[in-house]
């Protein structure tokens, strides 16, 4: 279940990604104090970003199907990973 495609404030994540490995690169290409400072920064300010992203993602589908509680579990069970296997899917 990508969270990212759906969100508006996750396509500037997507797009700030690029950015820090730019950073990243040029840290790497001249290493100095100054630009680990701006990777480190940049890096840090995107993690907060993604984080802050999956969490209105999941905020509002968990919102969206609060009163149906087959789409809940459907929701909790794809964001832990656990999908019904194909032998229980063909058993009806």
């Amino acid at each position: 279940m990508p969270y990212y495609r759906n969100d508006v404030y996750a396509n500037l994540v997507l797009d700030a990604v690029p950015a820090k490995n730019n950073l990243y690169k040029k840290y790497l290409s001249s290493p100095t104090d100054e630009n680990f400072a701006k990777f480190k920064t940049y890096r840090n300010k995107l993690t907060a970003m993604i984080r802050k992203s999956k969490r209105q993602y999941y905020h509002k589908k968990f919102e969206s199907t609060k009163n149906d509680i087959r789409q809940t579990w459907k929701t909790i069970n794809g964001v832990i990973g656990r999908n019904k296997s194909i032998s229980q899917q063909n058993t009806f």
